[in-house]
């Protein structure tokens, strides 16, 4: 009995985790980030829209909730302890010793390369079907916002889903500051190929650079 009872619950799970492979999952985001209040949500619904889970991000609030059509049940709340963050802070013992970096296989150049050839692959099972936004990003780091933007404009011009997106640098302050919307839907299943030919790809990268 126990046995049967085993084999439904796993019987169940199976055909649960094909649907969410084989049907389309829609996914809403949405945000607005000022200086002083950010808030953020993200929704995706699977099997027909039938199961939803919802993610809400508000300033020292983060809520997810699960639902189906017309009930939603929460079933996780953070509120961060912003005094306890800084007690642990400072708890802290100094740094000794540095720790070591691994040092990576590919160069930049390379994962740039890399990037430029599986980006527009993986985008492929996604559908957009509305990206808008329009955002003021700052870095502390000079560097790291020359990389960001560097990449943002290579891809700007080869994701189509990025041409409604504008993003502006602000060498002010650093932060996130504006609006941003999407609706899109993806197939899971049509990630294997990509997976199987993005891991052969970098194995053939990886085995050039031990070559030279």
């Amino acid at each position: 009995m126990v046995l049967k009872l085993v084999l439904i619950v796993i019987g169940i799970l199976v055909g649960f985790l094909i649907l969410i492979l084989a049907l389309p999952i829609y996914i809403e985001a949405r945000g607005k980030f000022e200086r002083q209040r950010k808030a953020a949500a993200l929704s995706a619904y699977f099997i027909l829209k039938i199961v939803r889970i919802r993610l809400i991000y508000e300033p020292d609030l983060l809520r997810i909730l699960i639902g189906l059509p017309g009930f939603w049940l929460s079933v996780y709340r953070h509120t961060p302890a912003k005094e306890a963050g800084k007690k642990a802070a400072k708890e802290q013992p100094p740094k000794t010793k540095k720790e070591k970096r691994r040092k990576s296989k590919m160069s930049l150049t390379g994962w740039f390369g890399f990037a430029k050839e599986m980006l527009p692959r993986a985008f492929r099972p996604i559908r957009f079907r509305g990206v808008n936004g329009d955002l003021t990003v700052g870095f502390a780091n000079p560097a790291v916002a020359g990389l960001f933007f560097s990449g943002y404009y290579l891809f700007r011009f080869t994701l189509d889903f990025l041409k409604n997106v504008n993003i502006k640098p602000d060498f002010k302050h650093s932060g996130l500051v504006g609006n941003f919307k999407l609706h899109a839907s993806i197939h899971l299943i049509r990630y294997f190929p990509i997976l199987i030919f993005a891991y052969i790809n970098y194995r053939k990268r990886v085995r050039k650079v031990k070559e030279k």
